[in-house]
């Protein structure tokens, strides 16, 4: 009898995220946070928060533009200093936040908003 080969599946949103969860029991992945020192480029590795983690006034800190007080709330304090050391840029910034949501598991991106019901309502 022979046996049907096995194919490789990728792994759904939903079950990447409980993976990376189960690894990081308390919450912090490494992600890459690149900066500038002596007009170096540098990039360091540091421990975050991931975004799934992130208290709702943490992301009303990232949406009013508040990056430091946005990393101090994400990153351990080792990071953070390492955060103040490098000053990143914004293209720097935005690569650290797309590099911790892929590590993390989850989008940082907008979501797409309440959706409708799917049954109808009925007026009175």
């Amino acid at each position: 009898m022979a046996r049907e080969p096995v194919v490789a599946r990728e792994a759904s949103p939903e079950f990447r995220a409980q993976e990376i969860e189960a690894l990081a029991p308390d919450g912090y992945v490494r992600a890459d946070l690149a900066g500038e020192i002596d007009g170096e480029t540098v990039v360091a590795e540091v421990m975050a928060l991931m975004p799934g983690k992130w208290r709702a006034s943490v992301m009303r800190l990232l949406r009013a533009g508040d990056f430091d007080g946005f990393m101090s709330a994400v990153l351990t304090a080792d990071g953070y200093d390492a955060y103040l050391e490098l000053d990143p840029n914004q293209d720097q910034f935005a690569a650290f936040v797309e590099d911790l949501s892929t590590k993390g598991g989850e989008s940082v991106g907008k979501s797409s908003g309440r959706r409708g019901s799917a049954t109808r309502m009925r007026r009175r």
